[in-house]
């Protein structure tokens, strides 16, 4: 069964990554401890290994390529949560909020709201394409 390996937290204080180089090619095997990539994150460069032994079946991710979403809210505090994309943060009401992501894989995810923000709550949903 195929496993997205998701970009892993790298440093204590990292908040966003960019993929600098891959170490492995498509179709290489790997086993755990294998270095696949190369990081950038806020304060070094950091190995990203894997965990566990398979084949990479592709390499979603260009070298280098990060994603900013620039989200704001009218009136009350919204929280953006979309676990596939490892975001978790406030919307503050009349400010830009800008989040900087490295997508490891193509697809449509949905958003929530993670606080109760009023009348409507439960159906504030947001949908984020990966391309």
């Amino acid at each position: 069964m195929a496993q997205i390996l998701g970009l892993p937290k790298l440093s204590p204080t990292m908040e966003e990554g960019v993929l600098v180089r891959w170490t492995k090619k498509q179709g290489d095997k790997v086993s755990p401890g294998d270095l696949i990539a190369e990081v950038e994150t806020d304060k070094a460069n950091m190995d990203f290994n894997v965990e566990d032994e398979g084949v990479l079946l592709e390499l979603l991710v260009k070298e280098g390529e990060t994603v900013k979403l620039v989200v704001t809210s009218e009136d009350v505090t919204h929280g953006f949560f979309l676990r596939p994309l490892k975001i978790d943060t406030d919307i503050t009401p009349g400010q830009t909020q800008e989040i900087t992501v490295t997508p490891q894989s193509a697809g449509t995810f949905t958003a929530i709201c993670h606080h109760f923000c009023g009348a409507g709550h439960g159906s504030m949903k947001l949908t984020v394409v990966v391309e």
